[in-house]
């Protein structure tokens, strides 16, 4: 790989055809999923390799901010899942028998605090307080 061509890097930046890596790459040629996967893998170790030794900060603060947004994204999206999982409980308590609803209804609090170590619902005090509790 020493011998890529910076062109064909930037070639393969833009058009994302890892099997430019390819030494006897041809328009033509028909890749099996197996050289595809091991071009894809080459091109991300090339990638990895080209910011280390870039050692380019601002990528690396890019990668962190979209990292943390994503797992912010994703806590929040779990956050709605188990509220909508709490109230769905309530509404369907007729349903259930008690030692169900309790077991159900301690998962999701349990949940509550996996997903930040902050919330810590209250057993037994009622959907509207633990719901003030998690959306404040």
């Amino acid at each position: 790989m020493d011998k890529l061509l910076i062109l064909t890097f930037w070639e393969i930046i833009k058009s994302k055809n890892y099997s430019l890596l390819d030494i006897d790459y041809s328009e033509d040629k028909i890749y099996t999923e197996s050289e595809t996967a091991q071009f894809n893998f080459l091109w991300t170790k090339l990638e990895d390799e080209y910011y280390t030794l870039k050692k380019d900060s601002k990528s690396y603060s890019t990668i962190v901010k979209s990292n943390e947004a994503f797992t912010m994204l994703l806590k929040i999206e779990l956050l709605q899942d188990n509220l909508n999982s709490l109230v769905e409980l309530y509404s369907n308590i007729e349903i259930l028998d008690q030692e169900n609803f309790i077991r159900i209804e301690q998962k999701i609090y349990q949940n509550f605090t996996l997903i930040h170590d902050k919330i810590t619902p209250q057993y037994f005090a009622g959907l509207e307080e633990n719901f003030n509790l998690v959306t404040r």
